[in-house]
């Protein structure tokens, strides 16, 4: 209900009318002929043609024929529009060629920048934290020099032939969609990048539709098929990162490090590899000796494996089904710094 249709209507010939345009609006919800509707307002039936034809923010006047054909007037609200996106503050450069990559340039003038990823929040899965999610995305928004990259499970996207239970889902998949694309709106235009995770990639293999793209569409962020990597260009300097949902079932600390820094092995210029899937925070540096060819020397890089955290309670969900270690608390983040340093630090779950 907008404050138009919560106001009086405005004073006719020196007369205020008895009757509030919201009242109006919803007695026209159904189609009326004229000489009904001004009956019921005691107006006069050019009064209330006045009233049908008045611009009324969020609906359109309908003017049907009953079986009698008589006009009728029908006032249908508009669909809402889903999302209000921000202007996006960054900009991007997409690789020439078929690989998914991208640059971005960030004219932040903040001291620091803290690029957070977020990933497997199973939104539809009865144990999905809502608060704890709320809590991350109400950080981003508000945060200055803060951003987001998507790795995939945002939605719990259960089939009838894939794994887990499609009845324990509290909504249907496009619901899931939908709203997830909602919440996502006020931090559009801080998501670096997004890309699927397993559980999305269910209704993919089944129907050949992507979740996550359409999501990433409406949200106007750059999509990664799978793997994908990104420089974040600030301040003159450069960063790069690899991202990817992540895959592998093992329980153990080193071989969830093990399987999230794999890659490393094929992906060169990165300084972080970040990957979710195994429900647990870690972040692990590492060294490796680059030439120095001007200086004819050896020098260490570090550069950090990281596994982002879940948005899942334990109780009552599968992990406390197959006893599985409970989701941690705390989160991730990325900390970039404008003379080129970097690191990976624990973070209280914001």
């Amino acid at each position: 209900m907008n404050i138009e249709e919560m106001v009086m209507a405005k004073k006719t010939k020196g007369k205020e009318l008895p009757f509030t345009i919201f009242q109006f609006i919803n007695y026209l919800s159904k189609g009326r002929t004229l000489r009904e509707t001004s009956r019921k307002f005691k107006i006069s039936e050019k009064e209330t043609l006045r009233l049908l034809k008045k611009k009324h923010p969020n609906y359109d006047l309908f003017e049907p024929l009953n079986e009698y054909n008589e006009v009728l007037y029908c006032l249908v609200k508009q669909p809402a529009k889903e999302i209000t996106l921000k202007p996006r503050i960054i900009k991007t450069r997409f690789a020439e060629g078929a690989e998914d990559y991208i640059q971005i340039q960030i004219r932040d003038k903040t001291s620091e920048l803290r690029i957070v990823p977020l990933c497997d929040a199973h939104y539809g899965n009865k144990c999905h934290r809502a608060d704890k999610f709320r809590r991350y995305l109400d950080y981003i928004e508000k945060t200055d020099g803060v951003y987001a990259v998507l790795m995939g499970d945002m939605t719990e996207s259960k089939t009838e032939t894939g794994k887990g239970h499609i009845y324990d889902q509290t909504v249907g998949t496009q619901d899931q969609m939908n709203n997830m694309t909602t919440m996502l709106s006020p931090i559009a235009h801080k998501i670096l990048a997004m890309c699927p995770g397993n559980h999305e990639d269910q209704i993919f293999k089944r129907s050949g539709i992507d979740i996550v793209h359409t999501m990433a569409s409406r949200l106007e962020v750059p999509y990664f098929r799978g793997a994908g990597a990104l420089h974040i260009l600030w301040k003159g300097k450069k960063f790069g990162f690899k991202i990817f949902h992540g895959k592998g079932g093992s329980q153990t600390k080193g071989g969830k490090m093990t399987a999230a820094g794999k890659s490393k092995r094929w992906w060169e210029g990165m300084d972080f590899y970040l990957s979710g899937h195994t429900h647990d925070s870690i972040c692990n540096p590492e060294v490796k000796f680059v030439p120095d060819l001007k200086n004819c020397r050896l020098v260490e890089k570090t550069y950090w494996v990281l596994v982002a955290p879940s948005f899942l309670s334990y109780w009552g969900g599968y992990a406390q089904k197959t006893d599985y270690e409970p989701p941690t608390r705390r989160g991730v983040a990325c900390v970039l710094y404008p003379n080129g340093k970097f690191k990976a630090e624990y973070t209280a779950g914001y």
